[in-house]
């Protein structure tokens, strides 16, 4: 369980590395804490089996969100 003031890790993909600074920057001031990003391009297998296990998916683009996610295909 996370503390309410610990950091935030968040995992990702496909975002340029040339983006990850302002991204991170604008994460975190959006949640109002320090926020790791984690592209999981990079992670190593042991961060990407903690993932797996712990994480959460926030935002999925290759599903479909709304109400066509519902329908069948």
């Amino acid at each position: 369980m996370a503390r309410c003031d610990s950091d935030i890790d968040l995992a990702l993909e496909g975002l340029a590395p040339a983006s990850t600074f302002r991204a991170m920057a604008r994460a975190a001031e959006a949640a109002g804490r320090h926020v790791e990003l984690v592209p999981l391009e990079d992670a190593r297998p042991e961060v990407l089996a903690i993932i797996e296990r712990e994480g959460r998916v926030l935002r999925d683009d290759r599903r479909p969100v709304g109400p066509e996610a519902s329908r069948p295909a």
